[in-house]
């Protein structure tokens, strides 16, 4: 009996739209694979436990603005008190319609949160769900959580780096 599946090596390196296709035959009797993507090509054995090796998470596909950043987001964070050279540390960006907070990981962009104009927020589907501010806990003894990541950049404002939301 065979079973189609996604792939674990080269399913996630596809395009989105693409991404749930099964390419992966299993053959449930003697536990061989093969994938038929013609890039890929995989092939061997389940290990004794029936299971396939699972695939990484596709990373968001996060494209940050280069342009400054405009008046009314500049304006948002000029009422908390948060200043330039703290968004410039935390990369923060906007674009026309929304502000953009990175989420990094050991350096790595892996997720972003976008707040609206009309204060809604959302955030890239199927990426890793961590602390706003993680890399920042690296090296220090203490972390302080706060509700949100205008709080964690106000703390900063103040010179407090160890703190997470």
């Amino acid at each position: 009996m065979q079973e189609l599946r996604l792939c674990p090596k080269c399913s996630h390196l596809r395009s989105r739209k693409n991404q749930n296709t099964k390419c992966l035959s299993v053959n449930l009797a003697t536990g061989a694979y093969k994938c038929h993507h013609p890039h890929c090509g995989d092939s061997g054995y389940l290990d004794g436990k029936g299971q396939m090796p699972t695939a990484p998470k596709p990373r968001p596909r996060v494209r940050l603005p280069e342009s400054d950043m405009p008046e009314w987001a500049e304006l948002i964070f000029k009422a908390r008190g948060i200043g330039k050279e703290v968004l410039k540390r935390n990369n923060i960006k906007a674009n026309h319609k929304e502000i953009i907070f990175p989420y990094y990981r050991g350096g790595t962009l892996v997720n972003a949160k976008y707040r609206s104009r009309d204060k809604k927020f959302r955030q890239e589907s199927g990426a890793d769900k961590i602390f706003y501010g993680l890399d920042d806990l690296k090296g220090q003894v203490e972390c302080i959580i706060v509700e949100g990541e205008f709080d964690k950049l106000a703390l900063e404002e103040a010179s407090l780096l160890n703190v997470i939301s």
